[in-house]
């Protein structure tokens, strides 16, 4: 996993999510192993029905939203505006897969007309 790549495609997508430049010293990342249910580590598709854990890392921008999410060295997903249950679940090293839309969906706030991405109206 070359994290200086990740941190940069990170970079760019909080860039692209909020419309300011972001610096890399607004950035904070965690990583930790995530157990996955198959071998596809929660990107869908086929894979193998055997336990797989694969390396979870998040970068989260100043303000903590948005949160940028890669498994295995592979984007994953943004959050635009993480909720209690992101942080519940970051907390138990547990973030929902790709594929799982509906535990995606519980993990991020609902925005709002009008909002800007980091929640400023």
């Amino acid at each position: 996993m070359d994290i200086g790549a990740i941190l940069a495609d990170a970079k760019q997508r909080i860039e692209e999510i909020t419309g300011d430049p972001a610096h890399e010293q607004d950035l904070l990342w965690y990583s930790w192993p995530q157990m996955w249910g198959s071998t596809s580590r929660g990107f869908g598709g086929i894979g193998g029905a055997a336990m797989t854990r694969a390396q979870t890392l998040v970068v989260i921008y100043q303000g903590f939203r948005p949160a940028i999410v890669y498994v295995d060295g592979r984007f994953a997903y943004a959050i635009r505006q993480p909720n209690s249950a992101f942080w519940d679940k970051m907390r138990k090293f547990r973030l929902p897969g790709t594929a799982d839309a509906a535990g995606r969906a519980q993990i991020e706030a609902p925005e709002w007309p009008g909002a800007s991405p980091q929640g400023e109206a």
